[in-house]
């Protein structure tokens, strides 16, 4: 983050910074330090090797430079990445005091690390830079407020945040909710409209065919809205209630009323129920393009992250 900082102004910004680094959870990106030099800060985090969720989802020929292309993620694995994420967005929401509204929530922001199997990780990034922004440049939020200053990203924004300006936890279940249908669906969050003229958001894409499933087109409409690559193996696992229980998740978090969509915590425990019921029915993670884990360089490596 670039702009001048008066004494007082770099004062606050450490303390903020303190304070993220006193965030632990399996799920966040942990923070090591941070520079702070003339009119820059930067803050520096570890380097996770995997890539992010969204290179893995539309860029799978570049997700890892100087590596082969990787193998589209199983069904297992989105619904693991899943709940890795709803964990750690529960956390900021419950665990950390002050509670932390994430505010740009997206498969970029995803990273992952290096495992396969039970042993892939999943961690959040870029949590608090929008409250570090606002509390050091801006104006200090309460837990729902109307603000001026926007932040988040196209396509991942909810209603009430872009149309009001109106700020709660609710924002960032609802971006969850987009990724969510990321994983399930294979498109990105936004993409040329058909018409060639603006653009089609994936939430909008997605609603119609949620909307109108019932027990007798729910079938027709996995076909409609279930990634390619995903059909063969749903089929093969008899996995299409986990699906579609997971789509329904995914319709309760992109209704209107905000307040009507379900808290980070109750999502990551009935994603886990799911997974769980995934895991029953015989599902194995399987292997990682070239074996398994890539062995990691002895001297640590750091992704650094300007603000």
């Amino acid at each position: 983050m670039s702009g001048e900082l008066t004494p007082a102004k770099r004062r606050m910004f450490i303390t903020e910074v303190n304070a993220l680094s006193r965030l632990h959870h399996a799920n966040l990106v942990q923070l090591i330090g941070y520079c702070d030099e003339g009119n820059r800060s930067i803050l520096v985090y570890p380097y996770f090797p995997g890539g992010s969720l969204y290179a893995h989802l539309h860029k799978r020929e570049t997700a890892v430079p100087g590596r082969p292309l990787l193998p589209p993620l199983t069904l297992m694995k989105r619904l693991c990445i899943a709940l890795q994420i709803a964990k750690g967005l529960a956390y900021l929401h419950d665990g950390a005091d002050p509670p932390i509204i994430h505010r740009d929530i997206k498969s970029s922001n995803v990273l992952l690390g290096d495992g396969a199997g039970k042993k892939l990780r999943v961690v959040v990034v870029d949590f608090g830079l929008a409250t570090i922004g606002e509390r050091v440049f801006g104006t200090e939020h309460e837990t729902v407020v109307k603000t001026s200053h926007m932040a988040g990203t196209i396509g991942y924004m909810a209603l009430e945040y872009i149309r009001s300006g109106i700020l709660s936890e609710k924002i960032d279940v609802y971006a969850f909710d987009v990724i969510l249908l990321e994983l399930l669906t294979g498109r990105k969050a936004m993409s040329p409209a058909a018409s060639g003229v603006g653009w089609l958001m994936l939430v909008d894409w997605a609603r119609p065919l949620l909307e109108n499933a019932d027990g007798g087109t729910e079938a027709t409409m996995l076909s409609e809205i279930l990634d390619p690559c995903l059909r063969d193996q749903a089929e093969e696992l008899s996995f299409n209630r986990v699906v579609i229980e997971t789509l329904r998740l995914a319709a309760e978090c992109v209704v209107e009323d905000y307040e009507s969509r379900p808290k980070m915590s109750l999502l990551a425990a009935q994603i886990d129920s799911l997974l769980n019921e995934a895991k029953a029915k015989g599902c194995c993670f399987r292997p990682m393009a070239g074996g398994g884990q890539r062995k990691l360089q002895s001297s640590p490596e750091y992704n650094v992250r300007s603000l």
